[in-house]
């Protein structure tokens, strides 16, 4: 029994990662889509609101990750 628990706890921490890898990549396309303008000296957050600003439509997907991570540097700064 204890070593289903402990497989089952892996297997939820796999997952994680790969749900964190996805995100992070999501944020790296964003990043490098040159359609929403330059990204220097700004956060994704404010370069996201910008381009919304702007009409220029970007994508909620990265949206809604920032808002999941406000605080964690990694998914906030370029």
């Amino acid at each position: 029994m204890l070593f289903d628990t402990f497989s089952f706890q892996l297997a939820d921490k796999d997952v994680s990662i790969d749900a964190r890898q996805d995100d992070l990549k999501t944020l790296r396309e964003f990043d490098l889509s040159p359609e929403f303008g330059p990204c220097l000296g700004m956060t994704r957050l404010e370069r996201w609101e910008r381009a919304d600003r702007y009409g220029l439509n970007p994508p909620q997907d990265v949206k809604k990750i920032l808002a999941l991570h406000p605080t964690d540097s990694n998914y906030t700064d370029w």
